[in-house]
């Protein structure tokens, strides 16, 4: 279950953020229900918790999450 974060940030929402499956070709059956990836980096996608996306410094509101 996916919890809300105090500060109103989800890692769906940012920006940055990648459902794991989109960048390993995985069937929607076979994703891990915690696999997010951060983008931001410039050195490839990497892991990324929920609680880490929300508290990072660097998160920024996705603009097609936030204009729906």
């Amino acid at each position: 279950m996916l919890q809300t974060p105090g500060n109103g940030r989800h890692v769906w929402n940012c920006r940055w953020s990648r459902p794991g499956a989109q960048f390993f070709e995985m069937r929607e059956r076979e994703e891990p229900d915690n696999l997010w990836l951060c983008v931001r980096r410039f050195d490839g996608p990497r892991s990324v918790t929920e609680d880490a996306c929300a508290a990072c410094e660097h998160w920024e509101p996705d603009d097609i999450a936030s204009t729906s």
